[in-house]
């Protein structure tokens, strides 16, 4: 009975901690919530074959709401092949939307993200499996929870040079 009681007395607090510790606004992480749930699908210009192609990604919170984990997958001639996984994370220190992942070729890619006029911008960090790195911009806007659109810029002589832009929906159930 008294190891019951001791457990209930520390319980109590630690709800009460996990309550008001794991809301994602709080992390910041609230303004990128939209990702969050379902399948999201971009299409893609035909392969080399003239096949179809496409990309999904999946986004969903951790278990503890203080970061987003997502999937993606290529689309080709039907079939999926994996492509990347990552997370979103808040750096309570910087203030500023971490993001990290790998895709399947063995890249790490990290950064931050920042909300410039509704836009997501990510400043990433490269680093392919041989060793190269690359200066990689991606800009993320959304008009609502249905759509957004993914445009990814390489530097090139010192400016961002647009290399594809994907626009996402929202796959329904």
């Amino acid at each position: 009975m008294r190891n019951l009681l001791l457990t209930l007395l520390l319980a109590g607090p630690m709800m009460a901690l996990a309550e008001t510790t794991n809301s994602p606004s709080v992390t910041g992480l609230a303004s990128l919530g939209f990702l969050v749930g379902g399948t999201w699908h971009g299409d893609l210009p035909p392969g080399p074959d003239g096949q179809k192609a496409g990309i999904e990604a999946q986004f969903e919170w951790t278990q503890n709401h203080q970061g987003i984990r997502f999937d993606s997958a290529w689309l080709l001639g039907g079939k999926k092949y994996p492509y990347t996984s990552g997370v979103y994370l808040w750096n309570p220190q910087s203030r500023k939307i971490l993001i990290s992942y790998s895709d399947s070729e063995g890249a790490l890619t990290t950064g931050t993200v920042n909300v410039a006029d509704e836009v997501f911008v990510h400043d990433l960090q490269v680093i392919y499996s041989s060793g190269k790195t690359e200066s990689v911009q991606t800009r993320l806007t959304h008009s609502g929870n249905e759509d957004f659109t993914n445009s990814i810029y390489r530097l090139k002589d010192g400016h961002w040079d647009q290399f594809v832009a994907v626009h996402y929906g929202k796959l329904k159930p």
